[in-house]
């Protein structure tokens, strides 16, 4: 065989191999619902024989550029994806969010299907699901996200709970809080689950085969450490769930965290973490470089999310 002959075959192979997803998984960048769109397809195949599960993650503020890929550098999601065979979607608001700051818009608790950036969301979701090759389950959609991203993950899972079976919110402030009320709590339990209830409307059923994740700094001097406590709290009375007696630790880099949890009969619904000494960033655990709100040196929270999420689902039938 010619040397070119040779390195055509070769090119044409690493090709197919690759586009077939068996060596690597890759990020690829389109436009979703107005959303400039970043999808990690993973390498592995699905873990559930019903599908992947989609992760949709949210920055923050300051994150929302059309070509900011921070949140999608830093976070640390491809590891646990590709262990998971999950796919993740990591969109920026549009037009770059809202207030000066370029936030999604999570704010007070006027929201709808058709709405705000809400609306975008649930657009991308669809989409995403409609994609046959991506083979999305739907009973396997989750969202997560990071400070307004957190605030953005309590609204659509009280505005949306059929669709969303899971979410994980990192220092994001409880439903109903508005851009004035970060630094100090401002709703209370009673009035998030009120608010959640309200916006879950005929849907509300939904609620209750549903699961949330919430971490937090202790020094986070941005979003009051207060609000996961409210947060956890309103989740586990939606659910149904009591709070259990024992605290585990979770190990990081080099901040560790200290996990509660609320279950029902059936086991866990609810887990909040606090990490001592960690301010106001998404706790990546790993990765590569580290900005202001992204930190490689706490717990890896895609993965203990992913975990929490693939072992309490309630919405897959498992053998």
């Amino acid at each position: 065989m010619s040397s070119t002959l040779c390195c055509s075959w070769f090119r044409a192979a690493l090709f197919m191999l690759v586009s077939m997803g068996c060596c690597a998984g890759d990020w690829q960048s389109t436009v979703i619902a107005d959303m400039p769109t970043q999808i990690y397809l993973p390498s592995t195949p699905a873990k559930v024989a019903s599908g992947r599960a989609l992760m949709v993650s949210l920055g923050g503020c300051g994150q929302q550029d059309a070509d900011d890929t921070e949140f999608r550098d830093q976070s640390n999601w491809p590891a646990t994806a590709d262990e998971y065979g999950m796919v993740v979607a990591i969109p920026n608001a549009p037009d770059e969010g809202v207030t000066w700051a370029g936030c999604w818009d999570y704010y007070k608790s006027d929201h709808s299907r058709s709405t705000r950036h809400d609306d975008n969301l649930l657009q991308l979701v669809a989409e995403l699901i409609g994609r046959a090759q991506l083979n999305i389950d739907p009973n396997q959609v989750y969202i997560s996200g990071l400070s307004s991203g957190g605030g953005m993950v309590n609204v659509l899972l009280c505005l949306a709970p059929e669709l969303f079976a899971g979410g994980g919110i990192a220092a994001g402030p409880a439903l109903g809080s508005s851009m004035w009320q970060t630094r100090k709590v401002a709703v209370s339990v009673e009035q998030v689950v009120a608010g959640c209830r309200t916006l879950a409307g005929s849907q509300a059923e939904a609620l209750q085969t549903q699961i949330a994740a919430i971490v937090w700094g202790d020094q986070d001097s941005l979003a009051a450490p207060g609000y996961a406590e409210v947060s956890a709290a309103a989740y586990a009375q939606l659910y149904g769930a009591t709070k259990n007696a024992a605290v585990t630790a979770v190990p990081g880099v080099k901040l560790n965290g200290l996990q509660e949890s609320w279950s029902d009969s059936r086991g866990p619904r609810v887990l909040a973490i606090t990490i001592a000494g960690l301010g106001h960033a998404w706790p990546a655990g790993g990765g590569s470089g580290a900005s202001k709100y992204m930190d490689n040196s706490s717990i890896n929270f895609p993965r203990v999310l992913t975990d929490f999420l693939f072992a309490n689902n309630r919405r897959v039938q498992k053998p």
